[in-house]
């Protein structure tokens, strides 16, 4: 697939924060939300890469048709380093926790004459040092890099049992759980397991929801539109790993057009769910956005609402701009004019 793009570097977003203890509507008659007030979040800028194709850059492509592109996606290490998936530029973008740039690290292309990576949509590194990259919408398959960037493994899709027809995607974003990769399945529903902790693949491995509590539990989010309400409303669901069974569950409105960014458990057992919605009216990717985080607890009761504003968005399409670390920090990433911004929320 061939293609023929006003903040001060140095300062985060103007970002509006509001704490919001509870819900919208609906779904607390039997849990009522915790009364614990969570901090305000204060966004910490990791890193700020000019666009460009030179070191230290990030790739962008404004089109006369089709979606504009920037950076795909990114993952967090355990130690806080960054690798940042610059397909347009071919190459992984490797930070320091402290947001400078360690390497360069080029990205196999899949059609050479097109001299991009643009077919990989998604990024993962094992505790290892491990890199997956997944292209989940053209060629269907994964390939593992190693530390230093050199390619070990290729996997098609089809191998793992999921069916895929070219152009069509069939898979959504990849999850690491206790250092095992899941992937979530966007045609038979919920997640499959694809490689497991020695980075060994694993075959028809299919589960209802994202682990939790080492597959004891697991999770799952719906959205579905409410006609009485004329609304979307967003469903969080916990099931038990052995009955199938619905342990827990919450749901809210949300207004406007809503999808979700990310959906995660911390070392605390606490979940976390990101998700962004706009102006009636607008799509992704949009100018301007409301992103919500929500925590609960492992009964599904609120810990703590966050809404942060982002204003003056580049609309350029991305795949995966939220990651929520094993700490339960937020790591957002944001499409400025100058540039792409790497900001951590607590």
């Amino acid at each position: 697939m061939c293609s023929t793009a006003k903040v001060h570097p140095g300062v985060c977003l103007p970002v509006l924060i509001v704490l919001v203890l509870g819900v919208a509507s609906g779904g607390w008659a039997a849990n009522p939300p915790a009364k614990k007030t969570a901090p305000q979040p204060h966004p910490h800028q990791v890193a700020f890469l000019p666009w460009g194709q030179g070191p230290g850059q990030a790739g962008k492509l404004i089109r006369q048709e089709g979606a504009p592109e920037g950076p795909q996606s990114f993952a967090v290490a355990a130690n806080g380093e960054v690798f940042l998936l610059d397909q347009l530029n071919s190459r992984i973008i490797h930070l320091a926790a402290n947001g400078s740039v360690l390497n360069h690290l080029p990205v196999p292309v899949s059609k050479p004459e097109c001299q991009e990576g643009a077919a990989f949509m998604d990024i993962a590194v094992g505790a290892d040092g491990r890199i997956v990259l997944l292209d989940n919408l053209v060629d269907h398959y994964f390939i593992i890099l190693d530390q230093a960037g050199t390619l070990r493994h290729r996997y098609d899709l089809a191998a793992f049992g999921i069916p895929v027809r070219r152009g069509e995607q069939a898979v959504g974003h990849m999850a690491l759980v206790d250092d095992e990769l899941y992937i979530e399945d966007l045609r038979e529903g919920g997640y499959r397991r694809v490689f497991d902790r020695a980075g060994q693949p694993v075959h028809n491995d299919r589960f209802p929801g994202l682990p939790y509590k080492q597959r004891q539990q697991f999770i799952l989010t719906h959205f579905e539109f409410d006609q009485q309400k004329k609304a979307d409303r967003l469903t969080l669901s916990i099931k038990d790993g052995q009955t199938q069974q619905t342990v827990e569950t919450v749901s809210w409105h949300v207004k406007d057009y809503a999808y979700l960014l990310a959906l995660s458990a911390d070392r605390q057992n606490h979940l976390h769910l990101v998700y962004a919605s706009f102006p009636e009216g607008q799509k992704p990717p949009a100018t301007s956005e409301t992103l919500t985080w929500l925590r609960f607890d492992a009964n599904l009761r609120e810990i703590s609402r966050k809404t942060m504003v982002r204003p003056e968005q580049l609309p350029l399409d991305m795949n995966v701009s939220a990651r929520i670390t094993p700490q339960g920090e937020l790591y957002l990433m944001n499409f400025t004019k100058k540039g792409m911004q790497l900001c951590r929320y607590e």
